[in-house]
């Protein structure tokens, strides 16, 4: 079978690193291979106390951590009402990084992030919501490279996991656990083995770890965990004819989501490198007919490539790649993507002469990167620190009411535009002029928040309901810009009303009664009401991802 020559990734060796925070020393998780080093990103101040892989934990302990470190992200449009959601996991807690599939950031035109910050002692989490900005651009999920990095607004008392070094310690019949938020179940934990830690195929061109930890829709983006609290992989997607788990699940390897995050950091993108050739397998018995150690063939060689610079021919042999014996396909692939652009593939290559004698060459190939991201962040407003609101006065509650939220606004972020539905209840059967009709029943029901107060740490509590009539808005908004962009908490009052109607087929309207009114609100929990609540808001306008051809790393603070 062909291939075209496309990607690649490599190996790197693991050593435990000290409790200690690591500023003013070499990072113990940069790895041997400067491509696969992705501490570029992670803060000098992580200290491996709050990590998943912290060594005074015990068992129980360390899965409580790596939930701590698992976040819930949600997938908002400002155009659809569709949306989705997906897991990821906290790879820095000080610059709050966050590692997931593309596919769960895919279309967004904003992103929220839930995070445990605490737990009640019967076992239930307490949790964080906040914005986050896609960094940089995701990868290119045509290539099946199916990462995205993500920057939450802040994560004050998370966890964080660190990524394993070397994947190759990564073995068959180990435990594996899944973390996630399968089918909306926040906070789940799974456990299996792992079935297999290069699984290449139909599936992907890059070898990934099976596992038969139960992963289910929801996981996407999630931590696949090795027992000491490693990061080995991130769940991607299962093998169901049924789309719920069967047993056979999917998780990008810790080695190519260390080349994606260096790829990110380097460029911005992940880099789709090609040297232009068509490649065959050879197996291990025709390797021992020929005499060769093994490698793969060249079948063709497209004009005006790299390889065609390099010299490379038809029938040539290539068996090593940058120091590495390529004995398949996805081998030589992996090493080709993991190639340095400046520096190209150094290749060993065998040559048939003109008497049947293997001729060793080396070369060195230039790599060329083919993929031009289509991702493109949608257009905002800017909202210079404020809400991107509607407000008018409620004078019932002496507070204000959101009337309306911009697209992709603060306000949007936070679901704090007004809401309005109906649904259609099953027909039920009334006695019209003596006869059983059936009828239509429907609920037509709107919410809205009224804002009562609102309070930035440090700072005393502005109660909107002592303020003055025709200034609380102005009030409201003084303060909050006041706080040049820090988070507040916001004092609410959900105000949701319902109303039943009824028609009968044909159209007609049906008046009801008080008592058949309430007999049907009753029935179908139908309610009016109010309740109060504290909503954790970031005054924060939309950022949408940098101009790649203005690409400059981001401050990490290492």
């Amino acid at each position: 079978m062909k291939h075209s020559l496309l990607a690649a990734t490599a190996a790197l060796a693991l050593s435990a690193f000290a409790p200690a925070a690591f500023a003013n020393e070499a990072h113990p998780l940069a790895g041997d291979d400067p491509r696969f080093d992705y501490t570029m990103w992670l803060s000098p101040d992580l200290t491996v106390e709050e990590s998943t892989t912290d060594p005074s934990l015990g068992y129980l302990e360390r899965v409580r951590r790596m939930e701590e470190a698992t976040v819930f992200i949600q997938n908002s449009s400002a155009t659809t009402e569709q949306g989705s959601m997906g897991s990821g996991v906290i790879i820095d807690n000080k610059n709050c990084w966050v590692i997931t599939n593309q596919h769960v950031t895919d279309g967004a035109d904003f992103l929220s992030v839930t995070f445990v910050n605490g737990w009640l002692e019967d076992g239930t989490p307490l949790v964080e919501k906040v914005s986050a900005t896609i960094v940089g651009h995701p990868g290119d999920s045509e290539q099946n490279f199916d990462f995205t990095l993500l920057q939450m607004d802040h994560c004050e008392s998370a966890a964080w996991a660190p990524i394993i070094k070397d994947h190759t310690n990564v073995k068959v019949g180990e435990t594996a656990i899944a973390m996630g938020n399968p089918m909306g179940q926040t906070w789940s934990v799974t456990t299996g083995t792992v079935s297999h830690t290069a699984r290449t195929g139909r599936l992907s061109v890059w070898p990934m770890i099976q596992t038969d930890a139960s992963v289910n829709p929801g996981n996407s983006g999630g931590p696949l965990f090795e027992q000491n609290g490693y990061v080995i992989g991130i769940n991607t997607s299962i093998l169901s004819r049924q789309k719920e788990n069967n047993g056979i699940a999917f998780a990008g390897r810790s080695d190519l989501m260390r080349l994606f995050l260096n790829n990110v950091y380097t460029y911005g993108q992940m880099q789709v490198n090609q040297i232009g050739v068509q490649i065959g397998g050879i197996s291990k018995a025709e390797a021992a007919i020929m005499d060769i150690p093994g490698g793969v063939v060249v079948s063709s060689v497209m004009e005006g490539t790299p390889a065609a610079e390099a010299g490379i021919q038809k029938g040539d042999i290539i068996t090593h790649v940058n120091g590495t014996l390529v004995t398949s396909v996805n081998r030589i692939i992996m090493k080709v993507w993991s190639a340095d652009p400046e520096v190209g593939a150094h290749a060993l290559i065998l040559r048939e002469n003109a008497d049947g004698v293997y001729e060793v060459l080396e070369m060195t190939i230039p790599v060329r990167n083919v993929w031009e991201s289509d991702y493109s962040a949608p257009e905002s407003e800017s909202y210079e620190g404020l809400m991107g609101w509607t407000l008018e006065e409620d004078t019932a509650r002496g507070g204000v009411t959101v009337t309306d939220v911009m697209d992709m606004g603060p306000a949007h972020r936070h679901d704090m535009e007004p809401q309005e539905s109906s649904r259609n209840l099953p027909p039920t059967q009334r006695e019209i002029n003596g006869r059983k009709r059936a009828v239509n029943i429907s609920v037509s029901a709107s919410g809205r928040m009224v804002i009562t107060g609102v309070k930035a740490q440090g700072q005393a509590k502005l109660d909107l309901t002592g303020v003055t009539s025709g200034t609380r808005i102005e009030a409201l908004e003084g303060y909050i810009a006041g706080t040049n962009g820090a988070p507040v908490v916001l004092y609410i009052n959900v105000v949701n009303t319902a109303e039943i109607t009824m028609t009968r087929m044909n159209g007609a309207e049906v008046s009801l009664t008080a008592e058949e009114r309430q007999k049907l609100e009753a029935k179908h929990n139908v309610r009016n009401g109010e309740r109060e609540i504290v909503l954790y808001v970031q005054p924060k306008a939309y950022s949408a991802p940098v101009d790649l051809n203005n690409w400059t790393p981001p401050e990490t603070g290492n």
